[in-house]
């Protein structure tokens, strides 16, 4: 973990058996929660770095997200389940079936709290948190899907995959209406030779911008409102894996197949 201001790393833990698949801040930031391939969610106090908590699952972890309190995690996994935890009691809520396997990706709604699931095959379910009620369910994809999220307010859910025609993938970013689960927008991204044409999402906090990375090493920028292309940034050699905006949205932070992290500065049209 490196402090954004100085580059200095100032966290560096060695505790899980095996890859890490996903990361999540608390909204607060004195939190850290890491889950992997070893089936296991930890959760750690910051600044010291502390495991305050550790969860086992009954499978591989690929995805975390906190609510906007920090006091529910999300933890999406390899099979069909959604493992809903209580962050101050320590103990698991719920369990949430979605219906089809290995969730990519998950995020809860600014506001309400509504909570959205992601598979890797395209197949996108919400659910209300307090009862684990479904609340609607798509198909945002007919090939692969590699990432979900909300849209600044919540008003608008963003969705990215790829859609492989022959030997080649089509990076497309979808947004949907999550009142009506229809279809509004299509922005259209790369097409690269292998699967990852669009890797990983991310939106700015007022949902002004958005960015996906492509394993064709660059980040592509839209602005959701017109559905125009902004910027291209060269940001990797070997693809990009990750991408996350700074809170004010005017620093976005890149990790890639190569190895390397990266903070970038990112002007804004005024």
């Amino acid at each position: 973990m490196w402090d954004a201001a100085t580059g200095n790393v100032v966290g560096r833990w060695a505790d899980h058996d095996g890859v890490i698949m996903a990361l999540a801040f608390r909204p607060d930031g004195r939190g850290l929660a890491t889950g992997g391939l070893d089936g296991v969610v930890k959760l750690r106090e910051l600044p010291s770095g502390k495991v305050v908590a550790t969860w086992k699952q009954p499978a591989r972890v690929m995805s975390l997200a906190f609510d906007a309190r920090g006091d529910r995690l999300a933890v999406g996994l390899e099979d069909d389940r959604l493992a809903l935890w209580g962050v101050k009691a320590g103990r698991l809520e719920r369990t949430i079936r979605l219906p089809a396997k290995l969730i990519r990706s998950v995020a809860f709604r600014r506001g309400d709290g509504l909570l959205e699931g992601c598979s890797v095959n395209g197949v996108l379910q919400a659910w209300r948190p307090a009862t684990g009620e479904p609340v609607f369910t798509l198909n945002s994809f007919r090939d692969y899907t590699h990432r979900s999220g909300f849209l600044g307010d919540g008003r608008v859910l963003m969705t990215a995959g790829d859609e492989v025609s022959g030997k080649k993938s089509n990076g497309v970013v979808r947004l949907w209406d999550p009142g009506n689960a229809k279809e509004r927008a299509v922005l259209h991204g790369p097409t690269v030779d292998d699967a990852g044409a669009v890797s990983c999402l991310a939106a700015t906090e007022d949902g002004s911008v958005v960015a996906a990375g492509s394993m064709d090493g660059h980040v592509y920028f839209w602005s959701p409102e017109t559905q125009r292309g902004l910027a291209r940034l060269e940001a990797h050699k070997g693809g990009v894996r990750a991408v996350a905006f700074s809170p004010d949205g005017t620093r976005l932070a890149t990790a890639g197949k190569d190895g390397v992290v990266k903070l970038w500065r990112v002007a804004r049209e005024r």
